[in-house]
């Protein structure tokens, strides 16, 4: 059981693209290339739609721009092109909030990959599909409660919590999953020994790193850290393993560096992309978004003026 897998997935349809099955689709100024160079330097900050809506804009003073037609349509294709490979300029504010959350963030990452070469995967894995089928429905996917409990449950703990982690021991774990505890019903029906000791292993896995990882990195190195090859053939991956040797010759500041650029995807700043993408790269990407969605009807009615 892997809940990254869905996000997988995702990240792999808007890389391959909506025209896929195209006859071009191999050629390097298709649509389906600038789709997937789009997805991996702008949508972190403009979205995968270009609306100015990715993971990264919570971390801007200013929101990023909206790229879909209205912007596009004011500018001729060589101008956008150029664009895209110098710009302007931009001064570009960080939230003080956004970027100490960040700084968390990242923190907790450093935390949950340094403990991946010492898990037992095996019982992980197992643990996992437990937890899956017989847990997370109260618990959430990674151990914190969801806002809406299941009908007739109360209170739900949070097991990833550092202060619930540091104060129950592997013993109270693999009782309370067999016999419940302090609220916590018993499993029915219930598992056997052998699997509380699975679901302890994975249980004891869960933090807010662990949350993070799954949701952020996951889909690109892989639970165990180990990566996953390429998402598409002009999208390649990282092939760094988080293992024993790696942590051992690594550098824990240039990690925490690396990483913090990573939650970003890169530094929101422009210009930017002259040093890593074509020409015919930014037309690709143009194009994409030229074609990638039409707004709604009510909104190119009315558009909303956006800064030069």
């Amino acid at each position: 059981m892997n809940p990254a897998m869905p996000l997988l997935v995702w990240l792999i349809g808007v890389a391959i693209g909506a025209n896929a099955g195209a006859a071009a689709a191999n050629e390097a100024t298709t649509p389906t290339v600038g789709q997937a160079l789009f997805v991996r330097n702008c949508a972190s900050c403009h979205g995968v739609s270009g609306a100015g809506d990715g993971p990264n804009s919570s971390s801007l003073a200013a929101a990023p721009r909206d790229l879909r037609s209205e912007f596009l349509n004011r500018y001729s294709d060589t101008e956008l092109i150029d664009r895209v490979l110098a710009g302007s300029n931009l001064r570009i504010e960080f939230d003080a909030d956004a970027v100490r959350q960040r700084s968390g963030e990242t923190e907790a990452i450093v935390s949950h990959i340094t403990r991946l070469p010492k898990l037992d995967w095996v019982r992980f894995d197992r643990g996992w599909e437990i937890y899956a089928t017989r847990c997370e429905s109260c618990h959430g996917l990674y151990g914190k409660p969801p806002l809406a409990s299941p009908p007739g449950v109360g209170h739900v703990r949070d097991l990833g919590a550092s202060d619930y982690q540091a104060a129950v021991s592997d013993t109270e774990l693999l009782t309370t999953a067999r016999h419940g505890r302090h609220g916590m019903p018993a499993l029915v029906p219930q598992i056997t020994h052998s699997e509380a000791v699975s679901l302890t292993s994975f249980l004891r896995a869960l933090s807010p790193g662990f949350a993070i990882y799954s949701q952020t990195c996951a889909q690109c190195h892989g639970d165990r850290g180990h990566g996953v090859g390429t998402l598409v053939e002009q999208v390649p991956l990282p092939t760094i393993v988080f293992d024993a040797n790696y942590f051992a010759r690594v550098d824990r500041d240039d990690l925490r560096n690396r990483i913090w650029h990573m939650l970003a995807e890169h530094r929101p700043q422009m210009p930017h992309f002259r040093d890593s993408l074509t020409r015919d790269d930014a037309a690709a990407v143009i194009r994409y978004l030229k074609s990638a969605q039409s707004p709604p009807a009510a909104e190119l009615s009315s558009p909303t003026p956006q800064p030069q």
